[in-house]
């Protein structure tokens, strides 16, 4: 049987989304790599869509601690600090 040649774009983003969301916190600089390498192949193939912060309610029920933006209420105008205190910028998934 011969090696596959190619992948799909979309078993990467949904793969390197996985590691995003489910490694330990103390593994950050990983993370960073896995988003500027997918980054890198979402623009280079035009299927760039953005990104959002991992919040609370998304990391409750894996490893990791550690949050993308502060769950606040946003109705009360909270400040860029408030909402991105303590937080960590590689928690982050890509559509």
């Amino acid at each position: 049987m011969a090696s596959r040649k190619t992948i799909k774009v979309e078993y990467v983003k949904e793969r390197a989304n996985d590691m995003l969301l489910k490694s330990a916190d103390h593994l950050a600089e990983g993370r960073k790599a896995v988003t500027h390498l997918l980054e890198s192949i979402l623009h280079d193939t035009g299927n760039y869509r953005g990104f959002r912060y991992l919040t609370p309610n998304d990391m409750k029920d894996v490893q990791g601690s550690t949050v993308g933006i502060n769950e606040v209420d946003f109705s009360a105008d909270p400040t860029m600090e408030e909402k991105f205190d303590g937080t960590d910028s590689t928690r982050v998934e890509y559509f």
